[in-house]
């Protein structure tokens, strides 16, 4: 039995546990694809990719519609087959406008394939790169790290521990469970693939201790001896890259450095099942399993088209529920309030949730200095100061705090019983410093130097 460590802070997080549950046995249901889809270029960090489609133009599934820029940035492809109607501008769940491509769908439903190995096992690490990036794979847990940049280091060849996360603790969601029961052998696919050729020695599959269906279904699939499933403690935030590495190999990733530094690398169970399904069929990243949960009349894992409005997925729901005050995009600990329906469903997209008025109107009150969201920062940090500080506009003294290390995984917000939005308030001090120091390190040009 492999030894656990725990990670500082965490909280125990009840909310919708029921319904995460539920949902997790339950089929995924799979969504026709829709009349129109708005494909943005930017669903990833990173550099948005550039457009290489014109209107009016014929496309087929799988298609390259948008190329990936520099290093740091992913592939686009068409999610429908049909003719390109326009490109325009279409707001992302941020509220920030991004250049989309919209496609009228023909319903002929052609499609293109990648080029696949005949062995994937044989594959050399350049070429393994190479495919998974010409096939837009990102981080399908909501990080939208390009999946490439993380085997394409000079450091991959030093990789010792491979890390698949099926934690997926935040509330309500349950895409990664199901996919744990409905992919499991794409998962461990993918896990031998990753491992032979990069000659990894150790993988582990960390999953959360209410998830023992998927746990054990997992084990009886495994028959190399270096893979090893993992039962961790239904704690938040157990899945967030850093408190899953110390859980599993109690090694903590300095501040200013990646997994890859410590000789790891980690990727989601959603992201492993995509990895082998392109290296095995060619097939693009073109759609994804999105739970639609909370005030629903069904809620559900629904497989969609990437491009599909948000609208379209509540639809297939039965549509909101009564007493409905805020739509989010992702998880209601990470994810972002919505304004609007129309927003497409992008590769990062893991959930949609209805929250009722529990979620809203919460007047914060002064801060009793507590410590609770000390307490349960998975980082150490201590928000409460953070928080005095930005409201204060005292942003020089935010830069010792560490707030550059802040997760955002929401768990000061959440414990705090005077209710302050100590999260956004870490979050907006992150921004402005970043900010700041980015601007720091830009050249003058030579007019302003003379100037």
């Amino acid at each position: 039995m492999i030894k656990t460590y725990r990670f500082p802070g965490g909280a125990k997080i009840h909310e919708g546990e029921k319904m995460k549950s539920a949902i997790a046995l339950q089929e995924t249901v799979i969504i026709d694809p829709p009349a129109r889809v708005i494909i943005p270029m930017v669903q990833h960090i990173g550099t948005p990719a550039k457009c290489i489609i014109g209107i009016n133009e014929k496309v087929k599934i799988g298609q390259l519609i948008g190329e990936a820029v520099g290093s740091f940035s992913a592939n686009i492809h068409a999610s429908v087959s049909g003719t390109v109607a326009s490109i325009t501008q279409c707001i992302m769940p941020n509220g920030h406008p991004a250049e989309a491509v919209i496609i009228n769908n023909d319903y002929s439903e052609s499609s293109v394939t990648l080029e696949t190995p005949s062995d994937p096992l044989q594959i050399s690490r350049d070429e393994f790169v190479s495919l998974i990036h010409a096939a837009g794979i990102v981080g399908l847990s909501g990080s939208g790290c390009p999946t490439a940049v993380k085997f394409a280091s000079d450091r991959a060849g030093k990789i010792d521990t491979l890390i698949i996360n099926g934690a997926e603790c935040e509330p309500y969601l349950s895409v990664d469970h199901r996919t744990m029961l409905d992919k499991p052998d794409r998962i461990i696919d993918a896990i031998r693939i990753i491992t032979t050729v990069f000659s990894i020695p150790n993988a582990f599959i960390g999953i959360e201790d209410n998830k023992d269906d998927a746990i054990k279904l997992l084990q009886s699939k495994i028959t190399n001896n270096n893979i090893k499933v993992v039962k961790l403690p239904a704690i938040y935030p157990q899945g967030g890259e850093k408190q899953l590495i110390y859980a599993l190999t109690k090694k903590r990733i300095k501040s200013g450095t990646l997994p890859i530094d410590a000789g790891i690398i980690v990727i989601n169970v959603n992201t492993a099942a995509a990895i082998s399904q392109v290296l095995r069929q060619g097939k693009a990243l073109t759609e994804r399993v999105v739970t639609v949960a909370g005030m629903v009349a069904s809620p559900r894992n629904y497989q969609v088209r990437i491009g599909t409005p948000l609208e379209m997925l509540i639809d297939a729901a039965g549509g909101l529920s009564a007493g409905v005050r805020k739509v989010i995009y992702g998880g209601p600990m990470m994810g972002q309030a919505v304004s609007r329906l129309d927003i497409p469903v992008i590769k990062t997209c893991t959930g949609i949730v209805a929250m009722g008025k529990q979620s809203v109107g919460h007047e914060e009150l002064a801060c009793i200095r507590c410590g609770r969201c000390f307490h349960v920062c998975p980082m150490r940090l201590m928000p409460m100061s953070i928080d005095h500080y930005f409201r204060a506009n005292a942003i020089e003294e935010v830069q010792g705090t560490g707030v550059a290390d802040c997760i955002e995984c929401g768990s000061c917000s959440y414990i705090c019983p005077s209710k302050r939005a100590l999260t956004q308030s870490c979050s907006t001090c992150k921004a402005i410093l970043r900010k700041r120091n980015t601007q720091s390190t830009i050249k003058p040009s030579k007019v302003e130097k003379e100037a």
